[in-house]
């Protein structure tokens, strides 16, 4: 059992760092293996947890047009990162991970993260919530085009079909 919450950053940590050489050494095997077709792996550190995305949403209360709101911080970060900006107060850095390229939350939203969080102080239940790294396998076909210029397909496995 581990101890305290560095432990568990160290574990996680580590974790990532094995699958992200993983990752590489399947894109560098896979990278000349069907000609026209590309296949990357790889993982976003700690940014899968359905635990963590439904505790945001009964916690804050978010409800049908708000659901998104939880599902973009899970998408951005772990539990315990979004505790560690919590407990030091950076509603500025917690704005800007959160809102990269594109705003998703406001800042009434960050206000009302950081008093519902802080003001019940409940960091080691966020701690405690599961959360693993986020996988993502990505196929890019080549095709040419009508002016017989390559153009390239990205596409998740998810979304191809079987005939694909």
């Amino acid at each position: 059992m581990l101890k305290n919450i560095g432990q568990r950053k160290i574990l996680r940590k580590k974790i990532y760092e094995d699958r992200f050489i993983f990752a590489k050494e399947i894109n560098e095997n896979l990278k000349f293996s069907v000609d026209g077709l590309y296949v990357k792996i790889s993982f976003k550190e700690g940014c899968h947890s359905p635990e963590f995305e439904n505790y945001l949403r009964k916690t804050m209360g978010w409800n049908s047009n708000q659901v998104y709101k939880a599902k973009n911080i899970v998408n951005k970060m772990s539990p315990i990162v979004f505790s560690s900006y919590i407990k030091e107060k950076n509603k500025d850095l917690l704005f800007k991970t959160i809102n990269f390229n594109r705003i998703y939350i406001s800042n009434d939203d960050i206000d009302q993260l950081f008093n519902t969080f802080h003001n019940n102080k409940i960091f080691e239940e966020l701690e405690s919530i599961y959360f693993d790294d986020e996988p993502s396998l990505l196929v890019t076909k080549e095709i040419k085009n009508e002016n017989d210029e390559k153009e390239y397909i990205t596409k998740p496995i998810s979304q191809l079909s079987l005939g694909q």
